[in-house]
Order: C-alpha cells, then structure tokens, then sequence
C-alpha cells in the first residue's frame, strides 16, 4: 500500500481523521495501529461507522500492522496510517515501513509535557522518538487538519530548545507559550 498519510495522533481515529484526513486524501484503507486497541475491538463498530463505507479499516497491533503494510508494498491502494505515539512510529519503520514522512497532528496534555502548540505537547521519550525518526531522513509536520497550516516540527522542537543536553531542566508539567 502506498501510504499518502503517516500520522501520531494520541486519539486514533476521529472526526479529524475520519472526516479531514480522509477527505482530503481519498485514502483506500486506514490502518490504525495500536496494540491495546486491537487487544480490545469494542470500540471498533465506532470507528467504523466513522469511516465512508468503500474505506476499508485494519485494526491491529503495531508489528501487525507493519508486516501488514511490508507485505503489501506492491499493493497500489492509498492507506493513511494512524499510530498513538512517535515510539510508536519508530516501531514502524525499524520493522522496515517505508515512512518518509509524518504528521503529528494530536498529541495532548498531561503532565510533565512541554507545549509546542496547541495540539503538540511531548516530553523527552517524545522527543527523543522524533529525533530518531528524523536521523532516519523522515520528514516531521505537525498539522491538525487539512487546510490549517503545517509546521516544521524539528524547527518547533530546536525553537522551543527541546532535545539534546538539558532537556526539560524546567519544572515539570510547565507550559512553554
């Protein structure tokens, strides 16, 4: 599968997805990759319904997933790819996904994490995680939805003085604005 979006979003699949992302690209399939997800399918009839009825939906742990879309390298439909974390997106493509770019277009607030914007905020293992994706030559944006702007997010990250010695040497759980 050709993959037309690689996206970190910490919500999985939702309206942003399902309806921008989606609408915007055409995509055939979306893979959402995600191993509590598909250790617990409840919530699967949700997202499906989420989804027009001629876009197939996988469901399936993040090895799955990445066997999935290496298997299918000569499969010509268009996949968007969704996972949860960077970590997670650094599983994908040291299983040997091609990613040559990802979005990171929800990664929300909790405690000990810095804001970038308003719907980035990461911590060092998120960091970290980005900056092994970027030394593997991977294109990093952080969009929310199609139509609004998208940001270099390594220049966010060296912007805000993230990454490297001293990371996060602030109080913990503080905002940068």
């Amino acid at each position: 599968m050709r993959l037309v979006l690689t996206r970190i979003d910490d919500r999985l699949l939702h309206a942003q997805v399902a309806l921008g992302w989606v609408g915007a690209l055409s995509p055939d399939v979306v893979v959402v990759a995600d191993d509590k997800l598909a250790e617990n399918r409840r919530l699967l009839p949700l997202m499906r319904m989420s989804l027009p009825s001629e876009v197939e939906l996988v469901v399936a742990g993040v090895e799955e997933s990445a066997g999935l879309l290496r298997q299918a390298d000569s499969d010509t439909r268009k996949c968007i790819l969704v996972v949860r974390t960077p970590a997670e997106a650094v599983r994908i493509l040291e299983a040997g996904v091609r990613v040559r770019a990802v979005n990171v277009g929800g990664m929300h607030f909790a405690q000990g994490k810095v804001r970038l914007l308003p719907y980035v905020y990461v911590d060092r293992q998120d960091v970290q995680a980005l900056e092994h994706l970027s030394s593997r030559d991977v294109e990093l944006t952080a969009q929310d939805v199609p139509g609004n702007p998208s940001y270099d997010l390594k220049k966010l990250l060296e912007d805000a003085g993230l990454g490297g010695p001293g990371f996060l040497t602030e109080e913990p759980g503080r905002s940068r604005d």
